[in-house]
């Protein structure tokens, strides 16, 4: 199934997020769907929820799921594909739909810790060629970038 008909989807119409499960030989079940709806509505410009954040989207909808519900779906989601997890040092792993192929890099906010993926294909060209100098062969990568969002480093020059 093509990503991209995730993002057009309307936020009632459970028809695309039923037929990714389907084609990953999920059932669609309702914690499955409660889950993939928080991580497409919820998360703002390619961003990433927490497990707690996905939680309470859940709740905002009115649907009910437990916190341990969500963790084990989002890990079968992850496992399958269908979702992106990211964990950062000792914090909770954060957790994004995917959307189109798998980000280059995931940029985090250090004051406010919104995170959200990007595209680099220069980056992704230059990792294959530091893999390939040492012969090693790349089956993906993860690189996080630190510093602030545009939000937060406006308010920074606001107030000094």
């Amino acid at each position: 199934m093509p990503f991209a008909l995730i993002r057009s989807a309307e936020p009632d119409d459970d028809g695309t997020l039923t037929a990714l499960l389907l084609a990953r030989g999920l059932k669609p079940t309702p914690i499955r769907l409660f889950v993939l709806k928080a991580l497409r509505d919820g998360a703002p410009d390619d961003g990433c929820l927490t497990p707690d954040e996905v939680c309470r989207a859940i709740y905002q909808r009115g649907d009910k799921a437990s916190v341990p519900q969500v963790y084990n779906v989002l890990s079968l989601l992850a496992d399958s594909g269908i979702i992106d997890r990211f964990r950062l040092g000792a914090g909770p792993a954060l957790y994004c739909l995917r959307r189109g192929p798998p980000w280059s890099a995931l940029e985090v906010c250090n004051r406010c810790g919104h995170a959200r993926g990007m595209h680099n294909r220069a980056l992704d060209a230059q990792l294959r060629r530091v893999a390939q100098a040492s012969n090693f062969q790349l089956s993906g990568h993860t690189v996080i970038l630190h510093g602030l969002c545009p939000q937060c480093a406006a308010a920074g020059r606001r107030s000094a």
